[in-house]
């Protein structure tokens, strides 16, 4: 009896690496795989298949060759004989790339080109973790420039064109570029300020001035460095205002551009130079004097001026407590003063750039007002006692009132002031012994004083 074993065969079939449409013919290197125990492979030959042969074609020996991208499906079969069993095909899938292309963008880092001034531009490769080692080559209007670099600084003409050729350095080599726009190159502009001074000439120390820059172009928005002396001062602004000058100090304004919207370098103005004329009257002095202190409320008080080593026409402000009171005069009078208030003159003079002078201050002392009681008898018969209406204290209210009535309310007597006290007389003729009715009004928004007094004789 002959007893007869067939062999299984089994196919080996590594998966295939990506490709490009670039990539050179390769074997696919399948096998058959060893069972061992001595036993001999069929020999039998693997036979190929590609499911899209417009993507590749296979060889009889495992040769492939790729036509374009896409996918194909390979299966490699191995057919039996007596001996073998046929092999179970077996399938890999091959995908063929297409490079990548680089994706450019440039920019540079001046949003305004002066003329002669360097540029730098930059590549910006959006897909650059895509890329095999890639390559830059710059070019000027067509002509190479640069080095291999994604960074590439030059000086530019008006209307150059700038372009950035960037390669994918894979097995098929591919490249992708980026034209910049023709390039607007600016010229430069000459700057021009003028600076004005107000007031402008000869000043007094300690005056204020203001200063002024302008430029001369009409240029708007522009940053503006003031000096003295060449000492930054000031603020970024056309204006510029102190009153703390030296004879000789040189002011200068230098501009410049805001936000490089212009070609230009900084321009400075012409110097001006200070003219301070030193202060006039430093010697001058004034004293003040009162007519009187420790006075009742109501008194009016007198004050005087007295200048010395003063020149020029001279004006007077007088103050209470530090606010203006009175009127242009070398005297000031007042009868509203309280206790505690403080007089003090001010002098100024008409001669240029005089230094006012103040006096040393007044503190006055004013007393309560006194109480008003008038007596409610007296005897005018000529005896020279007690002949006339005296009323103790009224002479501090200089501003009073005094009115006499009769018994039937007609009036025989009236004073402004009490300077002259009532001698028991209408109008000169003397009246009879009997009661007679006063009111005395104090003019210092107090109640008014009122009773009888008796004329005897």
């Amino acid at each position: 009896m002959t007893l007869t074993v067939t062999i299984d065969q089994t196919l080996n079939f590594p998966a295939i690496d990506v490709k490009t449409v670039c990539s050179a013919d390769f074997a696919l290197n399948v096998t058959t795989k060893d069972i061992g125990y001595g036993i001999p492979l069929s020999g039998i030959p693997i036979t190929y298949i590609s499911s899209n042969p417009s993507v590749a074609t296979v060889s009889s020996t495992g040769m492939v060759h790729i036509l374009s991208a896409g996918t194909t499906q390979i299966t490699a079969n191995e057919a039996g004989n007596t001996d073998y069993y046929a092999a179970t095909p077996v399938s890999q899938t091959l995908t063929v790339a297409t490079p990548v292309v680089p994706s450019i963008a440039i920019t540079q880092n001046l949003s305004t080109i002066c003329v002669g001034t360097p540029v730098t531009f930059t590549a910006n490769v959006s897909n650059l973790s895509q890329l095999i080692n890639p390559g830059y080559q710059w070019q000027i209007n067509g002509v190479n420039a640069g080095t291999n670099s994604s960074t590439f600084v030059s000086v530019v003409n008006n209307n150059d064109i700038v372009q950035c050729i960037v390669t994918n350095n894979s097995i098929c080599p591919i490249t992708g570029s980026k034209a910049t726009l023709p390039i607007a190159v600016t010229p430069y502009i000459n700057f021009a300020v003028n600076v004005a001074a107000a007031p402008s000439g000869p000043i007094c120390q300690g005056a204020s001035v203001k200063f002024v820059a302008k430029s001369a172009n009409g240029i708007t928005n522009l940053n503006y460095q003031w000096q003295v002396n060449g000492v930054n001062v000031g603020t970024n602004d056309t204006t510029y205002t102190n009153n703390n000058f030296n004879n000789g100090d040189k002011i200068t304004c230098t501009v410049s551009d805001n936000g490089s919207r212009f070609c230009t370098t900084p321009a400075t103005s012409s110097a001006i130079t200070m003219n301070i004329i030193p202060p006039v009257n430093t010697n001058a002095s004034v004293t003040i004097q009162a007519s009187g202190n420790n006075v009742y409320a109501g008194t009016t008080v007198v004050f005087t001026a007295t200048t010395t080593n003063a020149t020029g026409t001279l004006s007077y402000q007088w103050q209470v407590n530090g606010k203006n009171a009175g009127n242009n005069s070398p005297t000031f009078s007042t009868g509203t003063l309280r206790s505690g208030d403080m007089v003090t003159c001010i002098v100024s003079s008409s001669t240029q750039c005089s230094v006012p002078f103040t006096s040393l201050a007044i503190v006055e002392t004013i007393l309560p007002p006194l109480v008003i009681t008038p007596p409610n008898t007296f005897t005018p018969n000529g005896d020279g006692i007690n002949d006339v209406w005296l009323i103790a204290g009224l002479d501090t209210y200089p501003g009073c009132s005094v009115a006499i009535y009769n018994r039937y309310g007609l009036q025989i007597f009236l004073s402004k002031g009490y300077t002259r006290p009532w001698d028991g007389t209408d109008n000169g003729k003397e009246l009879p012994t009997g009661t007679y009715y006063y009111v005395i009004d104090l003019d210092q928004h107090r109640p008014k004083v009122a009773g009888y007094v008796a004329v005897i004789k």
